[in-house]
């Protein structure tokens, strides 16, 4: 396929909905490596924009996390392991979030976590609802989105170490040893998200694809136009490529796709498509 094909097919997708009937035409080979060429590109660049954007920036908020941590670990708390009980100096840590979410709290439970000496159980006592997680000396409770409890044995969780202590000494040894790994970590970030996001994407698109297709042999039912499933594929793959060009467009303005703006684009096209081919349909019964 010419180079320039691609080009010419995406400048008549985006002209007029009534190019779609057209482009139904060319052959189906023609219209796979079209929408092969511009799935590739698109998903391309937002794995671009997610290796040079996002993963340093996901990077910087995990290395400020460590910072604070650190910067703020009292020099007098000890944390230890036994191998069955984890045990505190004090009788109570507080565990808060690091800056970067202080302006997301109002999403959040209003402490990040918590230990307590005691064997407290959350999932009875409703004075923890404000915390993310509460640990004790033999069990850890997470809550997730529903403010539900999970409960977890800390033996199943730390079955691999036999014993440890924790102090800030110890804080500050494993920031060094990031922060002296952090370039060849965000280097190699970057390259597998990269990878990783372009097939995540890949993929998506293709299952959205496909799951769209069927969903409009059944718009396409009640409205009484009859196409065959492979014309449908087809119309939702021409429909795809310039949701594409949205979808990146939003990425790289907003940082995602936000509100679902691609999603909407497409089934505006269907929409617009359907009402072309019903006007279509009377200018030829008259």
């Amino acid at each position: 396929m010419k180079p320039s094909i691609p080009l010419k097919l995406f400048t008549l997708s985006i002209t007029s909905i009534r190019n779609y009937s057209k482009m139904l035409l060319i052959k189906n080979n023609i219209i796979s490596m079209y929408f092969f060429f511009w799935l590739f590109s698109f998903c391309f660049l937002q794995a671009m924009h997610f290796s040079v954007i996002k993963v340093p920036e996901y990077l910087g908020y995990l290395n400020t996390a460590a910072t604070e941590f650190t910067e703020y670990y009292p020099k007098e708390l000890i944390m230890s392991w036994d191998g069955q009980k984890l045990i505190s100096s004090s009788e109570t840590v507080m565990l808060h979030y690091p800056s970067f979410l202080t302006d997301k709290t109002d999403l959040l439970p209003e402490t990040l976590g918590l230990y307590t000496s005691s064997e407290v159980n959350p999932l009875e006592d409703a004075s923890f609802n404000n915390t993310l997680l509460v640990s004790t000396p033999t069990r850890l409770f997470l809550k997730d989105a529903e403010t539900n409890w999970t409960e977890y044995q800390l033996t199943s969780l730390l079955a691999q170490e036999d014993s440890f202590v924790f102090t800030k000494n110890s804080a500050e040894y494993f920031l060094s040893l990031w922060q002296s790994k952090y370039s060849e970590t965000r280097t190699s970030g970057q390259i597998v998200g990269g990878i990783g996001f372009l097939g995540y994407t890949v993929v998506t698109t293709l299952l959205t694809v496909l799951l769209r297709t069927i969903l409009l042999v059944l718009i396409f039912k009640i409205s009484n136009f009859r196409s065959p499933f492979k014309a449908v594929l087809k119309l939702a793959a021409l429909f795809t490529v310039p949701v594409l060009a949205v979808q990146t467009a939003t990425v790289f303005i907003y940082g995602n796709d936000a509100y679902g703006i691609s999603g909407l684009v497409f089934w505006i096209l269907v929409f617009l498509f359907i009402s072309s081919k019903r006007r279509t349909t009377k200018k030829a019964s008259v």
